[in-house]
């Protein structure tokens, strides 16, 4: 391996190509597209349709949960004293399917929830103590058509996590009554105060509602965005000792198995755990009358940080509002900084030894017969260095790119091929060629899995460097060989297909991919079932559940 190592050296400072002013190991192609800091490398979109189409579960989920608000104590000033209505409780709750759920731009970016149509029994313990009435009692309240309209925010924290506030918050009551059941001597003079009480019961009621509304979806909402990860595991379960296959981290062990890569299988397994997918959020989530919109960092990455020193291209979404329920665009800087990143750790050094790598074993055999392998396109070899073997090494000049367009995606790569005849610890460098690679690349969804096909639309070769007689019409014929095994293994790894991760708990319906002007767009419906739903809004107790009765 030190050999190895050190042709890889000698092979960089013999055959260096000048490279343009990009940051380090970068092409141009991905140079270029260097912009603010700002741009998102993933944007997700939840469309006004994916709101309506929750709508009934949301308001299921509401209907189980008000009835188990803890509604507190009103506290009112009475005569020179106070009135206390106190352990207000539901004991009864029925709600109509008036509920309502939009998008609103203007005048604020806010999600509007509506409720309305409510009726609710209370009891609770009145206590009225001012100079002329002294008074303690079971008390129950009537209130009917019962309305409640919350304006949701959509915020960034401090570390990036998605978060929601409730600035908004309207509660009114149709009509309130009431009962004082011991009111004793005082009861001649309820109906003189009735309309006072009820005054104040109405907006103790509202606004007990609104401060236990806005607490449930702060709350609540606070815990679900806190247990999504804002870096995410690019390897299979980490806390798993089961290997799980065709998700995202196999694909990527695919990659990392690619012929010629030097890791182990418990190097490759290490690297993979290291590797992660920045989703942390970089702007306040936007709302419009059509989507709500998160835009995520998208880096590849370790876990202990580190950036690439590229930035994501800003893609031109105008147009991109369609009929599905999300909509989530991936642009090509997640693809590069990963290529980047594996580039920058030397693992696109690739080593063709035709005792490792099975593909090449027919091509790379020195002397042969057929006449489609390396011993008859380098004559010389078998004469020159006898009982040596061919050792092929592949030397990138930069990290691979990629780019996208409507029409697909292409792979972009250029390096050194150089043949070394090998014995035990000795090489010698024979010949040198320059490699032009281009792969177009085209990705689709089956059966919730993500698949590909790849065609090696050019591999251009030109010899630099050689020190021994070389058939140029023969290597020509090699490389159309390599061309096709390289393809193959290509096309082997993205058959293996992956599966699409679900988003939180929501399950993708009838996803589609398509390619955009520097990104993809995962298109598709989406269902949540009901008990993820009610977890999400809080979920009532067992015990709480047996304190109220819902009509």
């Amino acid at each position: 391996m030190r050999y190895t190592l050190g042709a890889l050296r000698t092979l960089a400072l013999l055959t260096f190509v000048r490279q343009s002013f990009a940051p380090r190991g970068l092409r141009e192609e991905v140079s270029s597209k260097v912009t603010t800091p700002a741009d998102a490398g993933i944007i997700i979109r939840a469309t006004s349709k994916m709101v309506t189409a929750f709508t009934p579960l949301i308001s299921a989920a509401l209907k189980r949960q008000i009835p188990h608000m803890e509604l507190g104590n009103i506290v009112t000033p009475f005569l020179h004293g106070n009135v206390n209505i106190s352990k207000l409780r539901m004991t009864r709750f029925k709600a109509q399917d008036r509920f309502d759920c939009y998008l609103e731009e203007k005048p604020s970016q806010r999600l509007k929830v509506i409720l309305s149509g409510i009726d609710a029994d209370i009891n609770g313990h009145l206590h009225v103590g001012s100079r002329l009435i002294q008074l303690q009692s079971p008390i129950d309240v009537w209130t009917k058509n019962v309305s409640a309209v919350l304006g949701i925010e959509f915020l960034k924290t401090n570390d990036s996590r998605m978060a929601v506030s409730v600035p908004d918050c309207l509660a009114t009551i149709g009509k309130t009554d009431f009962r004082i059941r011991n009111a004793g001597r005082y009861a001649p003079f309820i109906p003189l105060f009735r309309n006072r009480i009820v005054g104040d019961i109405s907006a103790g009621v509202a606004g007990r509602i609104c401060q236990q509304a806005k607490a449930m979806v702060e709350e609540n909402l606070k815990k679900f965005f806190d247990s999504l990860p804002t870096l995410y595991p690019l390897s299979s379960d980490q806390s798993s000792t089961k290997e799980t296959k065709n998700d995202v981290g196999s694909a990527l062990g695919g990659l990392l198995n690619f012929p010629g890569m030097r890791l182990t299988p418990n190097e490759r397994k290490q690297l993979l755990k290291q590797l992660y997918l920045n989703l942390s959020l970089i702007a306040k989530p936007v709302v419009t009358n059509k989507y709500i919109e998160s835009m995520h960092s998208g880096e590849v990455g370790y876990e202990k940080g580190g950036q690439s020193g590229i930035r994501p291209q800003k893609l031109d979404l105008s147009n991109n509002v369609g009929e599905r329920m999300v909509y989530i665009y991936i642009t090509d800087y997640v693809f590069n900084t990963l290529l980047l990143l594996i580039y920058r750790n030397n693992l696109v050094y690739l080593s063709f030894d035709p005792n490792t790598v099975d593909g090449f074993k027919d091509l790379l055999k020195v002397p042969c017969d057929a006449s489609f392998c390396l011993g008859a396109a380098v004559p010389e070899f078998s004469k020159k260095y006898p009982k040596h073997k061919a050792l092929v090494i592949y030397q990138p000049n930069r990290s691979p790119g990629v780019t996208m367009s409507p029409k697909g995606i292409q792979l972009l790569s250029d390096g050194i091929f150089a043949l070394y005849a090998k014995l035990n610890r000795k090489m010698h460098r024979l010949f040198v060629l320059l490699v032009t690679l281009k792969v177009d690349v085209n990705l689709y969804i089956r059966n919730e899995k993500i698949f590909g096909n790849a065609t090696i639309s050019n591999f251009d070769t030109r010899l630099l460097k050689h020190k021994v007689r070389t058939d140029e019409d023969m290597l020509d014929v090699l490389s159309g060989f390599t061309k096709m095994i390289l393809q193959h293994y290509l096309n082997s790894m993205l058959a293996n297909g992956f599966a699409v991760p679900d988003l939180g708990g929501f399950k993708f319906v009838q996803p589609s991919l398509r390619t955009i002007s520097d990104g993809i767009v995962i298109e598709t419906d989406a269902k949540m079932d009901e008990a993820f739903l009610r977890s999400l809004m809080g979920g009532a107790t067992e015990a709480s559940k047996h304190r109220s009765r819902v009509s």
